[in-house]
């Protein structure tokens, strides 16, 4: 659902592929193993059935109030932690491998954690009875596995095919990139894909996760304070629009207004992507012409146990000449998202009974891949 950073003027300038990135051009046979994305509920109840908050991740962010007071250098520095890659060991000894095979595996960290969190946060807001006050970071996880299994299929073409990376008809994106660009130039454009993938992956989690875990962890009016505590909370653009969020989700505490809680999650989507992707991923002549190519396939990251949305070209054509589409525009963007992310949250409170095995059914996912790499390539 949220996007990534796609953009590197070094290159080859295939840069507005999203975590929202569903389906492109091929459709799933009824015998075809499918993802998370299009499992039927009794498929992700059960793979979901087990106590994911056991898992290494899970067992890291549980408990840390000794932490309520660090700065958010000490925040940032115990996140990152969380989704540090241990030396691997490449099919090849190509630099490009081990380049690849890195964002791969720290992708499948930055999933999972997310998805620990949303959990954990369910019991963040007492008012709230067990519904989570920060559905941003459900979808987040959602929105990095998307994500993920384009970084996948980016390794898989680069070593001539990963069955275990392939198998799923709805998550090859060797076949659709093939489709979209032709066969010559589209193992290029997945290779790069991947790369800008897992650099705007871990740009996004770097500024988010520490406050969403500390906020989480210690409370709304501990993330208020640090920040305003920092001097670069007084000058930096996307602390200040964090700061609005966080007091709208401090007032939230007491009664679980919907209202605030959404317009809080929605000021995050804001963050990501006014403030941490636009420059970067969309601005300039070659990268606005890209958002153009690729504004017909952009798709959300939403479950079909969790319902449907529109794509991104159906949604802004709405409001939008269709001529004047693009999904380099940050605003058509952004609306998009924050559209989504309601509809989302609409999900995540009416299906709250599905919340624990779908976030479970990520981190098997996530760790079931990491396993993979860590006993093919080491």
């Amino acid at each position: 659902m949220l996007t990534l950073n796609l953009a590197n003027a070094n290159r080859f300038p295939l840069w507005l592929l999203t975590l929202g990135l569903s389906s492109l051009l091929v459709s799933s046979t009824a015998s075809a193993e499918v993802s998370i994305f299009n499992q039927p509920t009794e498929q992700i109840l059960q793979t979901g059935a087990f106590q994911c908050s056991e898992l290494e991740i899970g067992k890291r962010i549980a408990g840390l109030q000794n932490r309520c007071g660090d700065s958010i250098d000490q925040w940032k520095k115990f996140a990152l932690s969380l989704i540090h890659v241990p030396t691997q060991h490449p099919i090849d000894d190509g630099f490009q491998t081990r380049e690849l095979q890195t964002v791969v595996y720290r992708n499948t960290l930055i999933t999972e954690a997310y998805a620990h969190l949303y959990l954990m946060s369910q019991a963040s807001f007492p008012a709230c009875s067990g519904h989570s006050p920060l559905p941003w970071v459900g979808g987040a996880s959602l929105g990095s596995l998307k994500s993920g299994q384009v970084m996948r299929s980016g390794l898989s073409v680069y070593v001539d095919g990963i069955e275990e990376f392939d198998r799923y008809e709805d998550a090859d994106y060797r076949k659709r990139f093939s489709k979209l660009f032709g066969p010559i130039i589209s193992r290029i454009a997945l290779e790069n894909a991947t790369l800008t993938l897992g650099e705007g992956n871990l740009a996004i989690f770097t500024d988010l996760y520490w406050q969403l875990l500390a906020g989480a962890t210690c409370g709304p009016e501990e993330v208020i304070r640090t920040i305003e505590n920092d001097p670069r909370g007084k000058t930096d653009a996307k602390l200040l629009r964090s700061l609005r969020s966080w007091k709208l989700l401090a007032e939230a505490q007491a009664d679980c207004d919907p209202d605030k809680i959404i317009r809080a999650n929605k000021g995050f989507v804001e963050v990501e992507q006014y403030l941490v992707g636009q420059e970067v991923m969309y601005e300039g002549i070659t990268k606005s012409v890209g958002g153009k190519i690729l504004s017909r396939i952009v798709e959300p990251a939403v479950p079909a146990a969790l319902g449907t949305f529109p794509d991104f070209y159906v949604h802004a054509k709405k409001k939008t000449p269709k001529w004047l589409v693009s999904f380099a525009n940050a605003d058509q963007r952004v609306s998009w998202m924050q559209d989504q992310l309601g509809v989302m949250e609409d999900e995540f409170r009416a299906k709250n009974w599905l919340m624990k095995p779908l976030f479970c059914a990520v981190t098997a996912d996530s760790t079931a891949t990491r396993s993979f790499l860590d006993s093919a390539y080491n």
